[in-house]
């Protein structure tokens, strides 16, 4: 699975607002139900959180990956935002995040999906270059390009 097979422009955010988790999540999740992948915002947003009660999504260097399987989510996708102004995900960060990439799967979508759609993520946001052109982007149009490059 490529990324860029799944990629978006309308689950794009350059500048997001938002200076916490919880804002975050929402303003997110909304692309999800603004491009018909989720069916239920509550949910989704409630769904996240519950995950991110088990254990931090934030990664360090500036990214956090929230993610989660939910019956609220039709077709598994992902949303990328930079956030226009950067704070510490979990109070114990050293670095603030910058770089927000959430994914949802369907509940009844096999785990190997969720969990290859974060692998291909993970693995690609340890590329130190990859990472900063994703955090510096100053469009959709850098994002997409960045993640094409990613793919060949």
């Amino acid at each position: 699975m490529k990324l860029i097979d799944l990629y978006n422009p309308r689950m794009v955010r350059v500048g997001l607002p938002g200076q916490t988790k919880a804002e975050v999540f929402r303003s997110m999740a909304t692309l999800f139900v603004e491009t018909g992948k989720v069916t239920d915002l509550e949910r989704f947003v409630e769904d996240l959180q519950t995950r991110e009660r088990s254990i931090s999504t934030g990664v360090g260097r500036g990214l956090a990956i929230p993610h989660g399987k939910s019956e609220a989510v039709s077709t598994a996708t992902y949303a990328i935002a930079t956030l226009r102004d950067p704070f510490l995900w979990d109070e114990d960060d050293e670095e603030t995040t910058k770089l927000v990439v959430m994914l949802g799967v369907p509940a009844n979508e096999p785990a190997t999906t969720h969990l290859r759609l974060l692998s291909e993520f993970a693995t690609a946001l340890m590329d130190d270059e990859f990472r900063a052109e994703l955090i510096n982007a100053e469009d959709e149009a850098d994002i997409r390009s960045a993640l094409a490059s990613k793919g060949e």
